[in-house]
Formats: C-alpha cells, structure tokens, sequence
C-alpha cells in the first residue's frame, strides 16, 4: 500500500473517531481512540479467522470427486 492511499486511510480511521492523530514536527502519530477497540478488533479478528476456516472446510469437502459440487456454501451463526 502506497504512503497516499495509507494516509487517506488513516484520515478516514480519524474522521470515524477510531483513532487519534498527533504531530510531532513533520510526523504525525496514531493511535487507537478507546483502548476497547483493540479488544473489538482482536474478538473480530479471531471470528474471521474462525468463519474463513469453516467455509475453506466447506468448499473443500464439495470439490470432492464423486459430490455433487454446488455454488452454495453452508456457514454456522456464531452469536
């Protein structure tokens, strides 16, 4: 990622209110706005990670030889 479509990102993290900007001299330093969103952050990311699993599982045991092959995908709710 480009350091113009990185700091376009980060503005928008900024304007959102999910992080905080501070400059120093020609640097300018972020940081999450509420120490909550990291644990957000990490509890979403093992969820992906979780999801991406099943449904790699999924598409996996339907491209067996020998299965009928579908185009939909099964996935459990995870409240």
């Amino acid at each position: 990622m480009g350091q113009t479509n990185f700091s376009f990102h980060l503005r928008v993290l900024r304007e959102a209110g999910f992080v905080r900007a501070e400059r120093r001299g020609t640097f300018i330093y972020y940081c999450l706005a509420y120490t909550e969103l990291l644990r957000i952050l990490q509890d979403l990311k093992r969820w992906l990670d979780t999801h991406h699993a099943m449904v790699t599982s999924e598409v996996k045991q339907r491209s067996r030889p020998g299965r009928h092959n579908s185009a939909a995908v099964k996935t459990k709710e995870v409240a």
